[in-house]
């Protein structure tokens, strides 16, 4: 792939999202604030540089976190 990836979420409303994202080795390789506003929310996270493995995406909401597994070959 070109290494972007898409994050879709629905929010009920305006706030500041933190998205990060890790390696396996719990190391930050991605960090990303963005103010949100509710409805339908999508970010486009550019991870052309990281190289393939696991990595795991964590976003911080004000509802709390979510955290999702990211395979990248």
């Amino acid at each position: 792939g070109n290494g972007n990836f898409q994050l879709n979420m629905t929010l009920a409303n305006s706030q500041e999202i933190e998205v990060n994202v890790f390696d396996n080795l719990g190391r930050n390789v991605y960090a990303k604030n963005e103010n949100a506003s509710a409805g339908n929310f999508s970010a486009t996270m550019n991870l052309s540089a990281l190289s393939s493995g696991v990595y795991f995406v964590q976003v911080k909401t004000a509802n709390g976190i979510a955290t999702k597994r990211l395979i990248i070959n």
